[in-house]
């Protein structure tokens, strides 16, 4: 048998209704009213303050979740790729910038962990601190970002780093921004071949070389620069993101 309070309430009113003594009728309000008071009290000022989203409940362990006051970095989730076999890291971070708390989320790669792949700052719900509430659902700041009249177009080869911008990082596809899952190359050639023309391309692509990662060595070389050259406007622009180590030699100090 379902409980229901409609039916004890009901009763409790029709009760109050029904009374002739106009003081027993207040004292039947009055303590309806203390009632609906010590409900609020309870289980509103009296119960932990920390905002969780059951949705994401599982995402870590929840004793990191009750128990990180003081901590300045809370996993979120960690996801490899049966594509790419690279694994991908989100990080929410606290900060000072200020002397206000700035809180920052972190896409790491695996094998890259000293620097942030991408960085965006969140919106705390009013009043919350990263100490007192669960990150996990907070707002993605797009304030410091308008493209709302540039049409963009992503191509990403891992569906892995697709699914944690739409889910994490606010990435939404609308009609000027797109995101396409493919390879770099092949979505160049393809373009080429279909005469479409962008003002800006940028490379952003790197691989797992250890001296020079970015770009991949698979962008470096003629025929690709070629075909990037390609599908730019007269006045176009290739930006590339360049990264080389240096490593110093075994029983050297040379670099």
């Amino acid at each position: 048998m379902r409980w229901s309070c409609r039916r004890p309430l009901r009763r409790l009113l029709n009760f109050i209704r029904n009374k002739q003594s106009y003081n027993l009728r207040c004292l039947s309000v009055i303590s309806l009213l203390v009632c609906v008071l010590v409900y609020i009290v309870v289980y509103i000022f009296l119960l932990d303050s920390t905002v969780i989203d059951t949705q994401y409940v599982n995402a870590v362990d929840q004793s990191v979740l009750n128990n990180r006051v003081d901590f300045h970095e809370m996993a979120i989730l960690k996801l490899c790729s049966n594509r790419t076999s690279r694994c991908y890291s989100v990080y929410d971070r606290k900060s000072t910038l200020n002397g206000e708390e700035v809180v920052e989320r972190h896409l790491l790669v695996d094998g890259f962990s000293d620097e942030s792949d991408t960085v965006v700052r969140l919106v705390a719900p009013n009043g919350e601190t990263f100490d007192t509430s669960d990150t996990r659902i907070w707002a993605i700041d797009h304030s410091a970002i308008r493209s709302d009249y540039v049409n963009i177009t992503v191509v990403e080869l891992d569906p892995v780093v697709v699914e944690i911008a739409r889910s994490w990082f606010g990435v939404m596809e609308s009609k000027n921004h797109h995101v396409v899952v493919n390879d770099g190359l092949k979505f160049i050639e393809e373009a080429g071949k279909s005469g479409s023309k962008f003002d800006v391309v940028v490379l952003d692509a790197c691989d797992e070389a250890i001296r020079s990662p970015c770009p991949g060595a698979a962008f470096r070389n003629v025929k690709v620069i070629e075909m990037m050259k390609s599908v730019l406007t007269s006045t176009g622009v290739l930006e590339i993101t360049g990264t080389m180590l240096f490593i110093p030699l075994m029983g050297t100090e040379e670099y």
